[in-house]
């Protein structure tokens, strides 16, 4: 539609432009018809999520040092700790932010990436709005960072539990950033030209 219309849309302001014009007369800042080089970063930032997505579940996210014993915890033995001990409402948080949610945005930006890219079939408003959602449930993804920050403030109130952040807990974290920035490079105007080239066939 931008195309026809020979408009362009500010991606900080809003604003839709003429193509002629390559800043933004609101604020100017600058204006592109599709962001450049959409697919190839989405892509590059999805791969190297999905590599740091297994060592961030497999790795152990914490230590603990109890009366000189040594134990790890991984995300999800971490989960089954927190079930144990009835803290239900933390562990479900847990678990939707640190396995459903990113595995979903994988999973989800990954289908947008490929059907565009090979040209699949395109539902454009339901693709839109998968595109939508992970976007919006992308804004909870530090989730449970913060509550892991606060339950190790509260660990860290006992003299006599010491924990050591371990390789899991940064993995995770880079899955994250990795994850946020796959959904701000991907240019969901592409959808609309992957229908329109059906449409033309």
């Amino acid at each position: 539609m931008g195309k026809q219309a020979k408009l362009k849309k500010c991606l900080v302001c809003g604003k839709a432009v003429y193509a002629t014009k390559s800043a933004c007369v609101r604020c100017g800042s600058a204006v592109h018809m599709r962001k450049k080089h959409s697919l190839k970063k989405t892509t590059v930032f999805l791969i190297a999520a999905l590599l740091l997505y297994i060592p961030a579940n497999i790795l152990p996210m914490f230590i603990f040092n109890k009366f000189g014993i040594v134990t790890t915890n991984t995300i999800f033995g971490g989960i089954l700790l927190l079930i144990q001990e009835g803290m239900y409402g933390i562990a479900l948080i847990i678990f939707c932010a640190s396995i459903l949610i990113p595995a979903f945005k994988i999973i989800g930006l990954g289908l947008l990436v490929l059907t565009i890219k090979y040209n699949l079939y395109v539902c454009t408003r339901k693709y839109i709005f998968l595109y939508l959602l992970i976007n919006t449930i992308g804004r909870w993804s530090m989730v449970d960072l913060f509550v892991i920050s606060v339950m190790l403030t509260l660990i860290h109130f006992s003299h006599f539990i010491s924990v050591t952040i371990g390789w899991g807990t940064s993995a995770f974290c880079c899955v994250v950033i990795l994850t946020m920035l796959a959904v701000n490079s991907f240019d969901s105007r592409l959808l609309w030209d992957a229908a329109e080239k059906q449409i033309n066939k």
